[in-house]
């Protein structure tokens, strides 16, 4: 059986394949195989870096539902610090619930946490960032790396910015979730996969004064997709996933030489 993911167990044709990609990741699906999901499933980053000192705590929410059926909510919580005014070291948490439609005992979660750095090779253009990330779906857990840049233009009123990042991931455990019963009955397993994400967006600042390099406030708004494919090591012929989602987040700087006072 060769079929894509999609947003719940019954079977769907090969054109349902564009979804949001927690409901795909999460809810799983027809397909006798999956996705090992990437370290994260947007990216919320822009060109600029924090400042040397400076803190940032940043949260973002998502919601949708997918082009066939099914509906979704991710929430996502950051930190950033700048270790130099061209490097942050930053971290993430991210978790999603998946609701199928008319399966109120079937909501599956995800949760994940990723470390990563921002350079800024360009300060306010082009920054270049990668990650290792991990955690545990349905099915088990597992481990992610991406790397990519992100390009825009950094101004005090509205910064437009676009990110492209490729992304690995590998299943630590192996999966065992038997779906159906009697003849029609299979085990649903991870494989690891390669793929590209990308957000295109914009961050307006708040606060952001003379001599400052770091805003008081931001907020960001992005539309995200993404490309993940994976094969079956029984099957030679790859399985693909594209994605479309939006998500909103704010951010605020706590302290550093850079921000300006309150």
């Amino acid at each position: 059986m060769t079929c894509f993911p999609t947003l719940s167990l019954r079977a769907r044709p090969r054109g349902a394949s564009l979804l949001l990609p927690w409901a795909a990741l999460i809810g799983l699906g027809c397909s006798r195989t999956f996705p090992s999901p990437p370290s994260t499933l947007y990216l919320d980053e822009t060109p600029r870096t924090v400042g040397a000192g400076t803190v940032e705590l940043g949260t973002s929410a998502a919601a949708g539902g997918a082009v066939f059926e099914g509906a979704a909510v991710v929430g996502s919580a950051s930190v950033s610090y700048g270790l130099t005014e061209r490097l942050d070291l930053r971290g993430d948490v991210l978790g999603g619930v998946y609701f199928p439609p008319g399966e109120s005992n079937a909501r599956r979660a995800l949760g994940t946490a990723r470390i990563g750095v921002e350079r800024a090779l360009v300060p306010g253009v082009l920054s270049f960032v990668s990650g290792l990330g991990g955690g545990a779906t349905t099915l088990g857990g597992y481990v992610a790396a991406d790397a990519g840049f992100v390009v825009g233009y950094e101004n005090r009123f509205c910064v437009p910015f676009l990110s492209a990042v490729g992304t690995a991931s590998v299943p630590l455990t192996t999966p065992s979730l038997v779906v159906g019963t009697g003849s029609d009955a299979y085990v649903l397993r991870a494989h690891p996969s390669v793929g590209v994400l990308g957000s295109l967006g914009v961050d307006v600042p708040i606060g952001l004064r003379d001599g400052a390099t770091t805003p008081r406030y931001a907020f960001r708004l992005a539309w995200d997709t993404g490309f993940l494919t994976w094969w079956d090591s029984a099957d030679v012929e790859a399985q693909h996933l594209v994605y479309v989602a939006a998500h909103l987040s704010f951010r605020v700087a706590l302290r550093g030489g850079t921000v300006p006072p309150p």
